[in-house]
């Protein structure tokens, strides 16, 4: 997996990250999945310890198995991320993706995925906004 990512923090409420990257998975349907994408999100930090997003994806991918298919995939989504000590976080996200492959004409949608990440900070160095660790 390599990427590049850039963040800006516009003022204490409101910050954004671009992400670019390419990774390659082995699939379970799929042998391969070679996978380049942009993600983008908006963090803002209205209360203290919550944080509200809205994350933007967009994803062009190839998969190889019997044959060749390539894909691009649009996303969109809405994440409320808590601070629960300096070092735990917690999160959830909701996301709703469409998915063109094989050509434009072909549309396939998948149902909204309800994710529930918590998470275990390590070090001062990786605390995230507003904790200002």
């Amino acid at each position: 997996m390599t990427n590049l990512s850039l963040s800006h923090r516009v003022n204490q409420y409101f910050s954004q990250t671009l992400t670019a990257g390419r990774e390659a998975q082995l699939g379970i349907t799929a042998n391969l999945v070679d996978l380049y994408y942009l993600r983008y999100s908006a963090d803002w930090y209205v209360i203290q310890n919550l944080t509200l997003s809205t994350p933007l994806t967009y994803e062009h991918g190839t998969q190889s198995g019997g044959s060749v298919d390539t894909f691009n995939r649009y996303g969109v989504g809405f994440r409320i991320g808590y601070n629960l000590t300096r070092k735990l976080t917690s999160s959830v996200e909701y996301i709703s993706e469409k998915e063109f492959g094989g050509g434009l004409s072909e549309l396939h949608g998948k149902p909204p995925l309800l994710q529930l990440h918590i998470w275990l900070l390590t070090g001062l160095a990786e605390c995230t906004p507003p904790s200002f660790c």
